[in-house]
């Protein structure tokens, strides 16, 4: 037989251990999730101080390159607008030359023509036609050669800034690059070692856990036996 009192200790037992497990994993879990926070914070860290650092390293080339590359570039800009005008104009100016050029042929082909004028006709509207497709052409090439000379002098003015920018940058770049490489590789081994020692232990309390529930359903079953030795002994001494 059962006694009530053993029965309700063995109860508070059970939900003692399996509290403390509770609270052992939430503890745990806590301490996983700071120490990876802690990590992370680092790694920001790291990569705003490599980034400052490759600032201040970029700034003074960058601070050259600028007081260069603007003033070209102010300079290259009205030499490529001014052959833009150019062609416009040109452009413009020829369609209203062909233009009326065949407006003048249309009005001479009003009502019958002979053999010999529609032949003048039509040689003055393909001469229209070919000059005015030659002197878009030529305007096309012009505008064309004024912007790669632009273009050129442009380069060729900006060339070295723009040589040592790219150098400094690039270095700074790689500099950067190497410091997060390892600054990552490092915060991944760290959490994976986190990771590990976080299921380490958890696997420890789980054991600890079920190795008290075995302990308590084996002194649950001896005092059962127990108490059914000592039933039936009763039993037969009365």
């Amino acid at each position: 037989m059962q006694n009530p009192r053993v029965l309700s200790a063995y109860t508070r037992a059970a939900k003692r251990a399996l509290r403390r497990r509770d609270e052992a994993v939430q503890k745990l879990d806590k301490e996983r999730f700071d120490s990876i926070n802690i990590l992370d914070s680092e790694l920001r860290l790291t990569e705003r101080l490599a980034a400052e650092t490759m600032r201040q390293v970029v700034e003074p080339a960058q601070a050259v390159f600028d007081q260069v590359y603007k003033p070209a570039q102010d300079k290259s800009y009205p030499a490529v607008q001014s052959a833009r005008e150019m062609l416009d104009a040109t452009l413009r100016e020829a369609l209203e030359k062909k233009t009326a050029e065949l407006l003048a042929v249309h009005e001479l082909t009003r009502g019958k023509l002979s053999a010999p004028v529609k032949d003048q006709c039509d040689l003055r509207t393909e001469a229209a036609e070919l000059n005015h497709r030659q002197t878009v052409a030529q305007a096309g090439q012009t505008y064309l050669a004024s912007v790669q000379e632009s273009e050129d002098r442009f380069k060729q003015e900006t060339a070295e800034c723009t040589s040592i920018f790219a150098e400094v940058h690039a270095r700074a770049k790689a500099d950067f690059d190497a410091i997060m490489a390892a600054a990552t590789k490092k915060h991944e081994d760290l959490a994976n070692a986190i990771q590990s020692k976080y299921w380490e232990r958890r696997d420890a309390i789980e054991s600890s856990f079920k190795a008290a529930r075995l302990r308590r359903i084996k002194l649950w079953t001896d005092y059962l036996n127990v108490a059914h030795k000592t039933a039936d002994t009763l039993k037969t001494e009365l």
